[in-house]
């Protein structure tokens, strides 16, 4: 008589018993063990899953604010932006998108998450070009050529420029926020700024104080220069600079220019 052979059949824990592994159960021979979903950990029963929270685990896992949900995380913006790939802020430029309420003469300055309406006012003997200069007018100087308060010479400048400068609060510093460029000058021609602070609107008044220290302006040839901010500026401000140009011709005063830089310092900061 021949013996009949014996043989073993694996039990299949995962299709007995379907509660066995809270998420996915994986057989193998004589045993099996749990898995759990991407986003969560297995707990120490071996059985059950915990969520897994990204934005406490990873950092800088947004660029701006991090929601753990189950399972996942999701990044997300202050109003004013968009998000971008998944994690980063895009800023909407209303002044570009024309969904400012600003009025037609007045400059549309895009901000970091808001816009701002600026009106620039030209002083008497100036005409306005454009939204944003105030250029002295040939005709006032011919018209009071003769008046010795209002006629023009060289110490009154020949024209106001506006410009208008968004930057974070906590910016890399040194760095430069705006340049000056005097492409026209000549070899027998240079140029000397004055930099001075106009005014300082802050939101909150327990942050520190803002003055012209915080700014420095660096020239780097006989022609041009730039403003760099030295030191941390406080959030949400707006500061009014004035940068006073004099032009040399061999060093007898040929003009002077003006420029308003008005600075906003936002309220946001992003990671990288």
């Amino acid at each position: 008589m021949i013996a009949e052979r014996a043989f073993c059949e694996d039990i299949n824990e995962c299709e007995i018993s379907p509660n066995t592994c809270e998420q996915r159960c994986i057989n193998v021979q004589g045993s099996y063990y749990c898995l759990c979903n991407e986003g969560y950990r297995l707990n120490s029963d071996k059985q059950t899953c915990r969520d897994l929270d990204e934005c406490s685990m990873i950092d800088n896992l947004c660029q701006y604010h991090c929601v753990n949900t189950l399972g996942s995380y999701k990044c997300i913006c202050p109003s004013g932006f968009t998000i971008e790939r998944g994690r980063q802020c895009q800023d909407i430029d209303e002044c570009q998108v024309g969904t400012h309420n600003c009025h037609v003469n007045d400059v549309c300055v895009n901000l970091h998450g808001d816009f701002r309406c600026y009106s620039v006012q030209c002083h008497q003997g100036y005409e306005k070009v454009a939204n944003n200069r105030c250029h002295l007018s040939t005709q006032w100087c011919s018209e009071h050529q003769n008046d010795t308060n209002l006629r023009c010479t060289n110490d009154k400048p020949m024209k106001y420029v506006y410009s208008f400068i968004s930057i974070p609060p906590k910016i890399r510093r040194p760095t430069e926020i705006f340049r000056i460029r005097n492409s026209q000058l000549n070899i027998y021609q240079h140029a000397e700024f004055d930099l001075r602070l106009i005014n300082v609107n802050a939101s909150h008044k327990n942050l520190s104080q803002t003055t012209v220290d915080n700014f420095q302006i660096k020239i780097f040839s006989p022609h041009n220069a730039y403003l760099m901010v030295l030191k941390e500026l406080s959030p949400l401000q707006e500061i009014e600079l004035e940068i006073q140009m004099k032009i040399f011709t061999n060093k007898i005063l040929n003009s002077i220019t003006i420029m308003k830089v008005l600075v906003y310092v936002n309220q946001y900061n992003f990671h990288p």
